[in-house]
């Protein structure tokens, strides 16, 4: 497993860092197997809150007809408590070997 965590506030840099790790981590791959991008929108639940369940999912799923998954996880800046975000920093420590993490810790929209 790969975990690479991007942090910034400009968009253009941390879209340029989000490609570069994703052309990395998916190689010769097939992306539309292979990627999973989670944003905001993923996060928001019934009630209207925000929580981080929707990545905690998307990196315990096991990839499918592949042999790796990369899982992209924007936004999570929208976690800035610690009882919102230790679930997402649990998960490194259970996460799937087959599963690569890119966590970028940026404001949402």
């Amino acid at each position: 497993m790969v975990v690479r965590l991007i942090v910034g506030d400009d968009p253009i840099l941390v879209g340029e860092a989000i490609t570069s790790a994703v052309d990395e981590l998916v190689g010769a791959g097939d992306r539309s197997l292979m990627l999973e991008t989670l944003t905001e929108v993923d996060y928001r639940n019934d009630d209207g809150g925000w929580e981080a369940a929707k990545v905690l999912d998307a990196a315990r799923t096991p990839p499918f007809l592949t042999e790796r998954r990369v899982v992209v996880g924007r936004h999570l800046g929208r976690f800035p408590k610690k009882d919102e975000y230790s679930p997402i920093i649990d998960l490194l420590g259970e996460a799937l070997e087959t599963t690569d993490l890119v966590l970028v810790w940026e404001r949402g929209v």
